[in-house]
């Protein structure tokens, strides 16, 4: 496991750009030696790692706070291809109002699900829960439609 982290962390570093997923996935499965199809990655790992973001979506450039990127891909057939973007949880800072804000200029809105891996760590280096460190830094909407739970900035 820890070998296949590492592995990840040098696949993004190889590269500026979001990796389209399938790409990413065929790389890492690659580089993994010697184990095949028995130990395959599974992106559940890449939690605090990476971010899957939409063809089309606008993100932050993961090399600078204020520049931002817009995911694309040179086959318009694609409409639909997801990538992953390079967002480890370690390369932010420890200071919750800093990492809320970071987070938050990333995605506007999370699920908790998502959020989780970058809060975990901060809560307990600081003391607090993690419910507490959302009810201070994030604000909770139900979409009407399906009753998603999104975690918004306060």
């Amino acid at each position: 496991f820890k070998i296949a982290i590492f592995l990840a962390h040098n696949l993004f570093n190889s590269q500026t750009q979001p990796w389209e997923r399938s790409m990413f996935l065929s790389e890492w499965q690659r580089l993994i030696p010697g184990v095949g199809d028995v130990y395959m990655p599974k992106l559940e790992w890449l939690r605090g790692i990476a971010l899957e973001v939409k063809k089309g979506e606008t993100t932050l450039n993961p090399y600078s706070t204020t520049e931002l990127t817009k995911i694309s891909s040179n086959d318009d057939n694609e409409n639909d291809a997801m990538y992953l973007k390079y967002f480890p949880e370690n390369r932010l800072s420890i200071d919750p109002p800093k990492r809320f804000q970071r987070l938050f200029a990333e995605r506007e809105k999370w699920t908790l699900q998502d959020l989780e891996p970058y809060i975990s760590k901060l809560a307990d280096k600081v003391g607090i829960t993690q419910a507490e460190l959302l009810l201070k830094y994030a604000q909770v909407v139900t979409d009407k439609e399906d009753g998603a739970q999104w975690y918004l900035a306060r």
